[in-house]
C-alpha cells in the first residue's frame, strides 16, 4: 500500500512528540539540525579542550555560518578540528555551473568560509581526497561519518552541512554524555577506521561500519532487531526503500501481522549527480511491487536524509540509528 504523507512529522512518526522536551541532562538526546547548531555553537564557545566536527561536506549556508562562528568564538588555546569527505571539493566545482550571481556569491562566502576557519586556527582536513582511484566519485568510496566532539559531549548522526541542509530536510544528530561512548567517539574523529567493531557500554552499543561491501554491522544488527518474535511493530526514517535480505525480513514480519512503515521521499530527478538515487529508488519500488511484498510507503513532502529504525514490544523498545537499508558500500 503506497500513501501520500503531508501531516505528520518525522519525530511524530517514531513517536517522539515535539511537547515531550528532552531532558538536558540526559545521556542521548535526539537533536534536530537546528537543535545541534544551536548546542553545538553553545558549548564551544565555554570549550577548554577540543572542538571537534566531521561531516561529508560543510558548504555556505546560514547553518554553515553558526558553525564557522562556533570555531572563531571558540577559545584559541582549544583543539579545533574540522574534517570533510573529498565530496566537499567536487560539489564546490559544480557550483562553477550556476548563473552569474550565484557563483560569485557562493565563491565569495567559501572564501570567506576557509579564511575565517584559518584565522581560527582550525585544522582542516580532507579524509578522502579526490581524485582517487581508491576512490569512486559517488556514492560509493565515500567517507559518510558525521560527528562532532567538544570536551566531554559527543554527536553522531547523518547531518551534512549546506543550503540542502539548512531547510526542508529531516535530520537528526545524537547527543552522547556517556564518558566511555563519548572517547569512542573521539577516537573515530582520530582514527578513521579500517574495520567493523563494536564499543557495548550497558545496555548501548556503538557500532562502527567501516564501509566493506556485504560486511556491515549495522545491517546485521538491523535484521537481527527485525527478526526478534518479541517486536512487533517497526518504523523506518530513510532516503531509501528496503531491499535484498532486509525487505524480505520486513514482508515477513508484516505477512505475521506487525505493524511495518517506511517514512520515506521521492527524490526528484535534478539534472546531477544526485539523480542516481532517484534511480535507484524507482528501481527497488518496482523490484517490491514485482516480488508481490509491498509494504507501506509514507513519504514526507521534504527531503528524508535520516536514517532510523524502532522497534516496539508489549515491554520493551529498541532503536537503530544511521541505518542505511540499501546495501551498499558506506561508512557510517
Amino acid at each position: 500500500m503506497i500513501e501520500s504523507i503531508t501531516d505528520i512529522t518525522s519525530l511524530q512518526f517514531v513517536g517522539a512528540l515535539p511537547e515531550q522536551s528532552p531532558q538536558v541532562n540526559a545521556e542521548f538526546c535526539v537533536n534536530s539540525l537546528i537543535d545541534f547548531i544551536g548546542d553545538f555553537r553553545s558549548r564551544a564557545m565555554t570549550a577548554q579542550n577540543r572542538v571537534w566536527l566531521q561531516s561529508m561536506y560543510v558548504l555556505p549556508s546560514h547553518g554553515t555560518n553558526l558553525l564557522i562562528d562556533a570555531f572563531t568564538q571558540a577559545d584559541s588555546e582549544t583543539d579545533k578540528r574540522l574534517q570533510v569527505d573529498g565530496l566537499q571539493g567536487f560539489l564546490e566545482l559544480r557550483h562553477l555551473g550556476g548563473d552569474k550571481f550565484q557563483k560569485n556569491g557562493f565563491y565569495t562566502a567559501l572564501a570567506h568560509m576557509h579564511e575565517s576557519l584559518i584565522d581560527a586556527g582550525v585544522t582542516n582536513k580532507v579524509t578522502k581526497p579526490l581524485p582517487h582511484w581508491k576512490y569512486p566519485i559517488f556514492p560509493k568510496g565515500r567517507n559518510h561519518i558525521k560527528i562532532g566532539v567538544i570536551d566531554d559531549v559527543a554527536w553522531v548522526g547523518c547531518s551534512n552541512f549546506g543550503r540542502d541542509t539548512d531547510f526542508n530536510r529531516h535530520d537528526y544528530m545524537i547527543r552522547i554524555t556517556r564518558p566511555r561512548l563519548v572517547e569512542a567517539v573521539a577516537d573515530l574523529f582520530v582514527n578513521q577506521p579500517d574495520h567493523n567493531y563494536a564499543i557495548q557500554d550497558g545496555d548501548t552499543s556503538l557500532l562502527v561500519d567501516a564501509g566493506k561491501v556485504g560486511e556491515s554491522l549495522i545491517w546485521d544488527e538491523a535484521l537481527a532487531i527485525v527478526n526478534k518474535p518479541d517486536m512487533t511493530d517497526f518504523r523506518i526514517m530513510t532516503p531509501w526503500i528496503p531491499d535484498s535480505a532486509l525487505l524480505d525480513a520486513l514482508y515477513k514480519r508484516y505477512s505475521e501481522g506487525c505493524n511495518v512503515q517506511i517514512l520515506t521521499w521521492d527524490h526528484p530527478v535534478s539534472g546531477h549527480v544526485e539523480d542516481i538515487y532517484s534511480a535507484i529508488k524507482k528501481w527497488n519500488r518496482l523490484k517490491m511491487q514485482l516480488r508481490g511484498k509491498n509494504l507501506q510507503n509514507l513519504f514526507t513532502q521534504s527531503e528524508m536524509h535520516s536514517k532510523l529504525l524502532i522497534a516496539t514490544g508489549p515491554t520493551s523498545s529498541i532503536g537503530l540509528a544511521l541505518l542505511t537499508i540499501l546495501h551498499i558500500e558506506e561508512l557510517n
